[in-house]
C-alpha cells in the first residue's frame, strides 16, 4: 500500500463541498430496431413506464430481459430468437401493461431492446444506475447474454479480455455475436469475426458460447462480502473485498474514489460527506488488529492467480478538515460515494457502491467497570539488632502518588509508665521519595533498649492518588440512551411485552410488563447502587459522561448503617430520638466518571464494533462522606449494547 500521495490530498480537497452519492449515469447508444444492452447497475428505483418516458428514451418499444441460466435450449449456429411466455425472457412492451412480465431494470442482466425507427435512427438514451459489482453466470454450450465492466473509454479488444483469464469461458474460435440494430435476421445478430480487433463495448449485451461452466467477469475478478457492494451495517463492521489476479501476468490494480451524481427523485440524498475508509489487517508484532488509512490512488500489486484481500473498515481518525466526522454526525445521516478500480493493462474498470448510514447508540447497554487503583496506606517492618534499629521494610504493595516524604512513627523501646532509669531510646526513620514511590528508608537514630521490633506506621499518600490492585475489583454497570443521547444510570430494568403498548419494551417497573407474558421478560440489576437507582447523567459517548449518587445517611443501603447495631441505628443512646447526619453514619456522594475512550484503554486490541456496538474507556470514581478527604478510586469499563430500543418507561 502507497503512503498519501499528492493526488489524494487534491483529490480529498476537490471533494469538500461537493455533494456525494453513488448514482451515475450510463449513455446506451441505440438505434431504430434491435439492440442489446447490459446493465451492470441498479435501476430499480422506478417502473420502466416511467424511466423510458421522456426524451430519446420514449422511442424504446419493447424489453426484453434475458434471464440467464433459465435457459436449456444449446447454442446452435446463431442465437435463439426470442419467444414470449418462455422463462427464458420477462418482457416489457409500451402500452401492453396487462401482458408485461417486466416493470424495471436489474443489475448485471442483458436486455434486448427494440426501438422505433431503421438501423439508420441513433439515439443515446441515458439512465441513472447505482453501480453494482460485476457478476456472470456462463452456461456450457448454451446462450450466454452477456458484457463486462471495461474501460468506458478505448475499450479492451475480446481478444485481450478473454485470452489472459484462465480459465477462460470463451475459447479461440467460439462464436460472439452482437445486435447492429434494424429488425431480426441473419445478419442481425452478427457474427463478430475478429476478436481481436473488436472492442467490448461494456454497455453493450452480446451472445457467447462458452466451451465450460463458469462466473468469469474479467481478467480481475472482484469479490465482496456483501453482494450489492461495499455497505457498511454500522461504523464497527468489516467488509471483505477480494481482488483475485486471473492471468498469468502481474497486474497492478488501482483504487480510487469517484464523485456520484445526485440521486433519482425519492431516493435519498447522501449528506454524509466523504466516508474515509482504512484496511484492518493483523499485526503478529503487536498482537492486535490493526487499521491503516486507504489512501485514494493506492495500488495493488498482484501476481499471476494471486489473490489479495482487503478488509475495509470505516477509518474514525480519518476526518479532513471541511468534512463531517462520522463520530458526530447525526443519526440517519448518510455517506455514500463510488469506488473504482482500474488495472495498468487498461481492460477493466469497475465501479462498486460505498454506503453508509449513521445509525443511533440509542438502547440499553450492560457492561463492567474494572476497578484497578485505589488509595493505600503502606506498612512496614522494623529490623532492630543489639537493642537498636537497623532496618526498616515495606511489607506489601507500593503506595503510589507521593508529592512529599511521609510521616514515619517509630514506636517507643518501653512501655507507658516504664520509669525513667528503664527507658531507651525512640528511634526516627526518613523516607526517599522518587518518582512518587518510596525508594529507600534512613534510619536518622536507631534508638536504644529494643528488646522486640518496634511499631512503624507510615502516612499515606494524598487521598487522590492510587495504587494498583493486584486483581482488579470488578462492578457491574447497567445504562440506558435515548435518541438525544442522554444516558441514565439504572440499578435495575425489566425487557419484555409491555402492558399498555403490546410490544417489546424496557422499562424499570415490572408492574408495566403484561402479566401474561411475565414468563419470557428479562431482569438486569446492578447490586452496588442504591434501590431504585435511575439517574440521568451529564455528557454523552463524545467525552465524558457523569453520574453523581447520593446515599443519605440513614438510607438502608448506607453501609454505616445497621438495623441491629446500636451504634449505627441512627438513634439516641435510649434508642427514641433520631441522631443527624454524621453522629453515626455520613451523607455519603458517589461520583462517577466515564471518560469514553476512540480505542481500547488498556492498550490491549480493540475489540471489532468499538464504538458502535461496543463502548469502553476509563472510569473514575470519587467517594465522599467517608474520609476527611475524598477518595479515588481509578479503572477501565467496557459496555455492550444488548437492546437497541430508546425510550425507556419509567412511569404508568
Amino acid at each position: 500500500m502507497k503512503s498519501l500521495t499528492l493526488f489524494s490530498l487534491l483529490f480529498l480537497y476537490a471533494i469538500q463541498g461537493t455533494a456525494l452519492a453513488q448514482w451515475k449515469t450510463e449513455n446506451y447508444q441505440l438505434k431504430g430496431g434491435w439492440n442489446a444492452i447490459y446493465v451492470h447497475g441498479d435501476a430499480s428505483y422506478t417502473t420502466l413506464d416511467d424511466l423510458l418516458s421522456v426524451g430519446s428514451a420514449a422511442e424504446i418499444l419493447e424489453v426484453w430481459r434475458w434471464n440467464q441460466g433459465s435457459s436449456s435450449v444449446l447454442y446452435t449456429e446463431s442465437p435463439a430468437v426470442q419467444s414470449p411466455g418462455t422463462p427464458e425472457w420477462s418482457i416489457w412492451k409500451r402500452g401492453d401493461a396487462a401482458n408485461n412480465t417486466l416493470s424495471k431494470l436489474t443489475a448485471n442482466a442483458g436486455y434486448l431492446v427494440r426501438c422505433s425507427g431503421t438501423s439508420t435512427d441513433a439515439y443515446t438514451v441515458g439512465i441513472k444506475l447505482s453501480p453494482r459489482p460485476p457478476k456472470a453466470q456462463w452456461v456450457r454450450e448454451g446462450a450466454n447474454l452477456l458484457s463486462f465492466q471495461t474501460k468506458s473509454t478505448s475499450p479492451t479488444t475480446f481478444y485481450n479480455f478473454f485470452s489472459q483469464g484462465f480459465p477462460a469461458p470463451v475459447a479461440s474460435g467460439s462464436d460472439i455475436y452482437k445486435y447492429l440494430g434494424g429488425d431480426l435476421s441473419t445478419t442481425n445478430p452478427f457474427k463478430i469475426f475478429s476478436p481481436s480487433y473488436e472492442p467490448l463495448n461494456r454497455n453493450q449485451a452480446y451472445w457467447f458460447e462458452s466451451q465450460v461452466v463458469s462466473n468469469y467477469h474479467g481478467p480481475i475478478e472482484v469479490e465482496l462480502s456483501n453482494p450489492l457492494g461495499i455497505i457498511f451495517a454500522n461504523e464497527g463492521s468489516v467488509v471483505s473485498l477480494k481482488l483475485k489476479n486471473r492471468t498469468n501476468q502481474v497486474q497492478t490494480l488501482t483504487i480510487t474514489g469517484r464523485f456520484g451524481e445526485s440521486p433519482p427523485l425519492g431516493q435519498p440524498t447522501a449528506d454524509g460527506g466523504f466516508l474515509y475508509l482504512a484496511t484492518r489487517a493483523f499485526d503478529p508484532q503487536q498482537v492486535r488488529y490493526v487499521n491503516t488509512f486507504l489512501d485514494y490512488g493506492t495500488e495493488v500489486i498482484l501476481q499471476p492467480n494471486e489473490t489479495e484481500e482487503l478488509k475495509l473498515v470505516i477509518n474514525k481518525p480519518g476526518n479532513s478538515p471541511g468534512n463531517p466526522d462520522v463520530a458526530e454526525a447525526s443519526p440517519g445521516t448518510l455517506f455514500q460515494y463510488i469506488m473504482r478500480i482500474t488495472d495498468a493493462a487498461g481492460m477493466m474498470e469497475i465501479d462498486l457502491p460505498v454506503s453508509f448510514t449513521k445509525g443511533s447508540l440509542a438502547g440499553l447497554w450492560l457492561g463492567q467497570i474494572n476497578v484497578t487503583h485505589i488509595p493505600y496506606t503502606p506498612r512496614a517492618q522494623a529490623e532492630i539488632s543489639g537493642g537498636v534499629l537497623t532496618a526498616v521494610n515495606l511489607v506489601g504493595r507500593q503506595p503510589e502518588g507521593y508529592t512529599q516524604a511521609p510521616t514515619i512513627a517509630v514506636s517507643p523501646p518501653h512501655e507507658l509508665g516504664t520509669p525513667a532509669n528503664q527507658q531507651g531510646t525512640q528511634a526516627t526513620v526518613e523516607a526517599v521519595i522518587s518518582d512518587g514511590v518510596i525508594s529507600a528508608f534512613s534510619v536518622t537514630n536507631a534508638g536504644s533498649g529494643y528488646e522486640k521490633a518496634p511499631r512503624v506506621s507510615i502516612s499515606a499518600p494524598p487521598a487522590t492518588s492510587t495504587t494498583p490492585l493486584p486483581k482488579p475489583m470488578t462492578l457491574r454497570v447497567l445504562l440506558h440512551r435515548d435518541d438525544d443521547a442522554k444516558f441514565r444510570l439504572l440499578s435495575h430494568v425489566f425487557m419484555g411485552q409491555l402492558k399498555v403498548s403490546g410490544e417489546l419494551g424496557l422499562t424499570t417497573k415490572e408492574s408495566l410488563l403484561d402479566p401474561e407474558s411475565l414468563g419470557g421478560a428479562s431482569r438486569f440489576s446492578v447490586a452496588h447502587l442504591p434501590l431504585d437507582t435511575n439517574k440521568l447523567g451529564t455528557g454523552n459517548e463524545t467525552g465524558t459522561l457523569t453520574h453523581t449518587i447520593s446515599i443519605p445517611f440513614n438510607d438502608p443501603t448506607n453501609p454505616f448503617v445497621h438495623q441491629y447495631h446500636p451504634d449505627h441505628d441512627n438513634l439516641d443512646a435510649r434508642f427514641e430520638n433520631p441522631l443527624s447526619a454524621g453522629d453515626e453514619s455520613p451523607d455519603i456522594t458517589r461520583t462517577l466518571e466515564f471518560q469514553f475512550t476512540a480505542t481500547e484503554p488498556t492498550g490491549g486490541a480493540t475489540p471489532l464494533g468499538w464504538g458502535v456496538t461496543i463502548l469502553g474507556g476509563v472510569f473514575t470514581e470519587t467517594l465522599e462522606g467517608i474520609h476527611s478527604d475524598p477518595i479515588t478510586l481509578q479503572g477501565d469499563f467496557q459496555i455492550q449494547r444488548v437492546s437497541s430500543i430508546p425510550t425507556l418507561s419509567i412511569s404508568n
